[in-house]
């Protein structure tokens, strides 16, 4: 390009008449587009060039194409060597990053004794624009590779968060399953600590109502003795127990009995005594057997009184 600059500055041709088409690079007419002129004789184109100018422009244009004619050969060797270049640029033109690596390229390559060939410059700017595509690709592959690596690493965290959530929960759940059977063992423990002890109790309010009855219970009278009362006693399993007393004895006497030889689930409960026909309740413990009506041979029941 700087040859063909240099070219259009010697023969005082318009610049766009040998630029290819690049408004960036010719020192032409800036903001317009550039059609080369066509093929012709040097004084036709100086004559395009100037828009038809005086006699004495044309004689001295004339002079100017005689000499140019002279060195003919070496632009039009020059032209053939630029054609390929020319058409390159004209190409590009819709291309603004391998038109801004072109115009690098030139102003780094020099002016008109520039060693570089213009077939060379083209291809070091299209190689720089490959170049540059290339590593903007690169970058948009990175930047994707990265996207996609912070998106697995983002699914990953929350996945553990996740896992680590569940952990917690069925750590949680097991802790209070681990409490609440704590709890439900205790609590069993502690109603059977509650039964035992209130089943001992029983067993001693029970051998101490046994123990107080028999002392409490008078001798049995013999069997030839007078005013002598035979009483049988059938208790609520089944057994029949069998005793003399005095008619003088008190009802409360045959209660001591009951209770001494019943044992103790009779001694830790509320009962009387009974007849069943006809039904009499003997309550009164104070009376007599004989104030009582009970005389020679009397059968009662124990009857346990249900808690009301």
């Amino acid at each position: 390009m700087g040859n063909f600059l240099a070219e259009c500055r010697r023969v005082s041709l318009e610049p766009c008449e040998l630029c290819p088409g690049n408004l960036s690079l010719c020192p032409g007419q800036q903001g317009t587009r550039h059609v080369p002129v066509a093929a012709g004789s040097e004084a036709e184109r100086a004559s395009a060039a100037t828009g038809g100018g005086g006699a004495a422009r044309g004689a001295t244009r004339g002079g100017q194409a005689s000499n140019n004619s002279q060195a003919g050969g070496g632009r039009e060797g020059r032209a053939g060597s630029g054609g390929n270049s020319a058409a390159a640029l004209l190409g590009a033109e819709d291309d603004p990053a391998l038109m801004a690596a072109i115009a690098a390229s030139y102003a780094s390559g020099g002016g008109a004794g520039a060693s570089a060939s213009e077939d060379e410059l083209v291809a070091a700017a299209i190689r720089r624009a490959q170049n540059e595509e290339d590593s903007r690709q690169r970058a948009l592959l990175r930047e994707e590779q990265d996207g996609e690596y912070e998106e697995s690493l983002r699914i990953d965290q929350q996945k553990e968060l996740e896992k680590a959530l569940k952990k917690k929960e069925e750590e949680e759940a097991a802790r209070q399953a681990a409490e609440e059977e704590e709890a439900r063992r205790i609590k069993v423990k502690l109603e059977a600590e509650e039964a035992a002890a209130e089943e001992d109790a029983r067993k001693k309010k029970a051998e101490a109502a046994v123990e107080e009855a028999r002392n409490q219970l008078v001798p049995e009278p013999a069997k030839s003795e007078a005013g002598r009362v035979d009483v049988m006693v059938k208790m609520p399993d089944g057994r029949r127990l069998r005793r003399g007393f005095l008619a003088t004895d008190a009802v409360a006497q045959i209660y001591h009995f009951a209770t001494a030889e019943g044992g103790e689930d009779i001694a830790v409960q509320q009962y009387r005594l009974v007849t069943p026909i006809p039904r009499s309740v003997y309550e009164d413990r104070n009376a007599t057997l004989e104030a009582a009506g009970l005389q020679g041979q009397v059968a009662l029941l124990v009857e346990i009184m249900e808690d009301e």
